[in-house]
C-alpha cells in the first residue's frame, strides 16, 4: 500500500509539472506571436482607437492583464500609440519643398509609424527643411522583431518584398534613410546575409546607400 501510495504521489507531481511546463510554453508562444505580429496588433488597436489602448495601458487592470496574458510586467511603462500614423500624418500634411536638392526614400518602421510619430514628424520637417524631398512608399515591416525570436522564415519573407520593393528607387543619389537603428541596419546587417542569389546582390546594393538620419545629415 505505501509503494502504491507513492506511486500515485509521483504521478500527480509529474502532472502538475507538466501543467506548469504546459502553461509557461502556452504563455510564451502567446507572448512571442503577439511581439511578432507587431504591425498586425498595431493596426488592430488603432481600429479600436488609440486613445481607449493608451488608456486601458495606464490601469492597474490593464496592466495586470497584459501581464498574466502576455508575460509584460506590471511594472513595465509601455509606449503610446500616437493618435496619428506617421503614415497618415505624411498623407495629409506633408509638402514637397521648393527647389528640392533630391529625394530620399524615408523606411517608416514599424516603431516610429505607431509610437514614436513625433520623432518621424521632425525627422520629415527637418529633411524638407534641408530641401531634401521625402518619399515614402508601400513596403513591410524590417523584421527585426522577427529576427530576434528567430523566426527567420518571416524575416526573409519580409526581406524578400523589402528589396523588392526598393529596387529601383534607392541609389547613391537618392538614399534609404531610417529613423530607427535596430530597424533600418537590417538592410545593411542582416538581408544581405538572409537572402540568397540575385536577390542577395540587390539587397547589398540597397544596403551600399542606407543610413540612419544622423548619419546622411
Amino acid at each position: 500500500a505505501p509503494a502504491c501510495t507513492f506511486k500515485v504521489v509521483l504521478e500527480m507531481l509529474n502532472t502538475a509539472y507538466l501543467y506548469h511546463q504546459y502553461k509557461e510554453k502556452v504563455r510564451w508562444l502567446m507572448k512571442s506571436n503577439a511581439f511578432m505580429a507587431l504591425d498586425q496588433v498595431n493596426v488592430l488597436m488603432f481600429r479600436m482607437s488609440a486613445k481607449r489602448v493608451n488608456a486601458l495601458v495606464r490601469l492597474k487592470l490593464g496592466k495586470w492583464s497584459l501581464e498574466k496574458v502576455l508575460g509584460i510586467s506590471s511594472r513595465r511603462d509601455l509606449p503610446f500609440l500616437g493618435s496619428i500614423t506617421l503614415r497618415k500624418w505624411y498623407t495629409k500634411h506633408y509638402v514637397r519643398p521648393a527647389k528640392c536638392k533630391r529625394t530620399i526614400y524615408l523606411f517608416v518602421d514599424e516603431f516610429t509609424d505607431y509610437y514614436d510619430v513625433n520623432v518621424g514628424i521632425d525627422a520629415i520637417r527637418l529633411l524638407a527643411s534641408l530641401r531634401f524631398h521625402v518619399e515614402i512608399i508601400s513596403h513591410k515591416p524590417s523584421g527585426r522583431i522577427q529576427l530576434s525570436k528567430g523566426r527567420l522564415d518571416v524575416a526573409r519573407k519580409y526581406a524578400v518584398a523589402n528589396v523588392k520593393a526598393f529596387t529601383g528607387y534607392v541609389s547613391k543619389t537618392s538614399p534609404l534613410i531610417g529613423i530607427e537603428p535596430s530597424a533600418i541596419l537590417t538592410f545593411r546587417d542582416e538581408y544581405p546575409k538572409i537572402l540568397r542569389g540575385d536577390l542577395r546582390k540587390l539587397s547589398s546594393r540597397i544596403a551600399s546607400h542606407t543610413f540612419l538620419i544622423e548619419e546622411f545629415i
